[in-house]
């Protein structure tokens, strides 16, 4: 419900509600007395971008905490979190859940380096059975995703943002940025720049102000 009046969006692209994947995945739950997952997504497909890749690496816990509230509120007792095979963060997450103490249990996985691995229902795929491949929908991942179980599956920065929301509240969050999709996001700039990198910007920011 404090999601729901923050307003998050996915941070992954898609910009979807996030508490309406909440209360989804808890009811796909709910009625398939399955257990559900909670899956992050920080394998950051496009070869031109490094957000999730920088976030994770500046401030691992963040995305963690954030996704173990997720996984309590929607009754999941499993995190699964996913970096490219050969990526950085790998190794920033392996070492940041190596120093936590959760009431969930907080696996680390890596699918295959390549674009198509990243896509939702491909990674609930590899998860669940070590497959990197999309699988017809529906059923969406929601309903039946890591091991036909719902699943709720976002992106790094998504988490992140969760837990922040969870930390200083809805009305904090909805301070800044579009009043449509408000808070921050966080934006990699590269190209004839004078300074590329990521930033960290309100949503509703110019390509131009960039």
């Amino acid at each position: 419900e404090v999601v729901d009046r923050a307003g998050l969006a996915g941070r992954g692209g898609g910009w979807f509600p996030t508490g309406r994947k909440m209360h989804a995945v808890a009811t796909a739950a709910r009625q398939s007395r399955k257990d559900p997952y909670v899956v992050v997504n920080a394998m950051e497909g496009e070869p031109a971008a490094s957000k999730d890749a920088v976030l994770v690496h500046r401030n691992p816990h963040l995305v963690l905490d954030g996704a173990v509230l997720a996984a309590q509120s929607i009754g999941a007792d499993t995190v699964h979190v996913a970096a490219h095979r050969g990526a950085r963060a790998l190794v920033d997450l392996d070492r940041a859940i190596e120093q936590r103490r959760d009431p969930v249990t907080i696996t680390l996985v890596d699918p295959p380096a390549r674009y198509v691995a990243s896509e939702e229902s491909a990674l609930a795929h590899y998860v669940g059975d070590g497959i990197a491949l999309p699988v017809t929908v529906p059923p969406r991942v929601f309903e039946s995703g890591v091991r036909r179980r719902p699943t709720l599956l976002s992106n790094a920065e998504t988490y992140a943002q969760l837990a922040l929301i969870a930390r200083r509240g809805a009305d904090w969050f909805r301070e800044v940025g579009d009043p449509d999709v408000p808070g921050t996001t966080l934006v990699t700039v590269g190209g004839s720049v004078g300074s590329p990198g990521v930033v960290e910007v309100p949503t509703g920011t110019t390509i131009r102000q960039l």
